[in-house]
């Protein structure tokens, strides 16, 4: 029987963290079990799917992928530009909320998600982001009734 010998690869290294990741949620899902009132109810439930999953795509990735046939190269020029601005509003999404509210800041960091990242002209922007805003605020906000920082708004009426 010839053993199969496993080669450090870019696929081994992310399986690797993917399911170290994992192994981590499924502990803090273990951990909340306790307060659940049943098996299949409960807070620890998402997270503990999450987990298995991810240890399962991690297995996956380290063992049975192949190997890339490209050697990964660090970006440069706009595509690095382009990763840490999207990296830089997603960071300044979470400072912004705190003032605007989650509506109006999930207007802005998606309007400039599509036009950083995916490289969308402003109409299409605008368009994109409105929808994508409505879209949120429907499924969160409207109808799960979910409680999100409302910023400035939260002396208003508004149901932002």
């Amino acid at each position: 029987m010839k053993k199969r010998t496993m080669t450090i690869n870019s696929n081994t290294i992310m399986g690797g963290l993917t399911a170290l990741f994992g192994t981590g949620v499924l502990l803090e899902s273990i951990r909340i079990y306790r307060y659940a009132r049943s098996f299949l109810t409960g807070d620890h439930i998402v997270p503990g799917i999450a987990g298995i999953a991810l240890i399962l795509l991690g297995v996956y990735l380290m063992f049975f992928s192949p190997a890339p046939t490209h050697k990964p190269t660090f970006p440069t020029g706009t595509i690095l530009w382009r990763i840490l601005g999207t990296a830089v509003l997603m960071m300044g999404y979470l400072v912004v909320m705190e003032y605007l509210g989650y509506t109006v800041s999930t207007l802005l960091a998606s309007y400039g998600l599509f036009r950083v990242f995916g490289k969308y002209p402003r109409k299409k922007s605008v368009i994109l982001a409105l929808g994508t805003t409505l879209f949120v605020w429907l499924l969160f906000i409207a109808w799960l009734n979910m409680p999100f920082p409302r910023g400035v708004f939260k002396y208003t009426n508004l149901p932002l």
